[in-house]
């Protein structure tokens, strides 16, 4: 039996320094610092590595130390210092092996944070508020999530015969099964991880997204440079709202934008476009943004177990890590 500590929950805090290099790094290359650290641990990003040239799937992340802890506590609470000192905080206590910090997809570094800040708080579990009934044996009151329990899509790349998702279900069969979760007949509550197998090729940047107007526009995932980006754009402007609509999310819109009918625009180019295309379009453009879904759903939704209830509530979580910190 192992003698390192763990978590609160089930996922390991430490594990014993590895004799490898760190994942994704070049052959032949030694192991970083980072890896030598006692209570460093691997984890499998959610997007599987289909979007990185050299197809890093895993990243190696150690908990904060005090000064750390320091840097983002002394930032105001939902500032642009905060998210700021996140990010290096996130930088210095990860090592991605030969990916660029930059080219980190946005989604797989707020998965990397929620791990990162578990690790460093000594557990994965994080008790909900109460968003049950009224009802004092309410099952939903005081819930505990633990990271393996929380919604979480993870995309995996698979083989023609093997891509069995819920649309290519017999539609009769996929209705039973409907009816036995809303009947309460079955222990599910739409938590956990969920392992996404896509055909081959058909999770490839740029993706294409035709629109009614019969414009077609090529996109790509938002990656951490373009949150460093929305960062002199929201210094310049003033602007650090994300609502649709508001001008610091035009501009990250814009960024994803690769072409528009073939056309490179580049972001100011882009955002241009985005400001006089009508409303309509637009929203075709964000379902088509949303269709392409991994990590941790920060909104999950829960379901009352009893037969005489099956209520349904959405939670709204921090997507930061922040409800791993402060627990002292």
């Amino acid at each position: 039996m192992s003698d390192a500590p763990t978590m609160a929950g089930s996922v390991p805090l430490g594990t014993p320094p590895p004799a490898d290099p760190v994942p994704g790094a070049p052959p032949g290359e030694p192991p970083s610092p980072l890896a030598a650290h006692p209570l460093s641990k691997v984890i499998d990003l959610p997007s599987g590595g289909l979007f990185y040239p050299d197809g890093t799937r895993q990243a190696r992340i150690r908990p904060t130390d005090g000064e750390q802890e320091e840097m983002i506590a002394s930032t105001p609470e939902q500032s642009p210092d905060r998210v700021r000192a996140i990010r290096q905080v996130a930088q210095q206590c990860s090592d991605l092996g030969g990916l660029p910090w930059d080219e980190l997809l946005v989604k797989d570094f707020g998965y990397l944070c929620i791990h990162l800040f578990a690790l460093s708080a000594g557990t994965d579990e994080v008790t909900l508020p109460d968003v049950g009934c009224d009802k004092d044996d309410c099952p939903l009151k005081g819930k505990v999530l633990s990271l393996t329990t929380m919604p979480c899509v993870y995309l995996e790349e698979g083989a023609p015969g093997d891509l069995n998702t819920v649309e290519e279900l017999d539609p009769v069969i996929f209705a039973a099964m409907e009816a036995e979760k809303a009947m309460g007949e079955v222990e599910d509550d739409g938590l956990g991880p969920i392992h996404q197998k896509v055909a081959p090729g058909s999770m490839k940047e740029p993706f294409k997204c035709q629109l009614s107007s019969g414009s077609t526009v090529e996109w790509r995932l938002h990656r951490m440079k373009d949150l460093e980006a929305a960062e002199e754009f929201a210094r310049a402007t003033g602007d650090a709202s994300l609502a649709t609509g508001a001008g610091l999310g035009s501009f990250l819109s814009a960024r994803q934008i690769v072409t528009v009918d073939g056309q490179s625009l580049g972001t100011v180019g882009a955002l241009q476009w985005w400001r006089k295309t009508s409303s309509p379009y637009l929203r075709e453009f964000r379902k088509a943004i949303r269709g392409v879904e991994f990590g941790f759903d920060m909104r999950p939704e829960l379901r009352c177990p009893r037969g005489d209830c099956r209520r349904k509530v959405r939670v709204k979580l921090p997507n930061d890590g922040s409800m791993f910190r402060d627990r002292d």
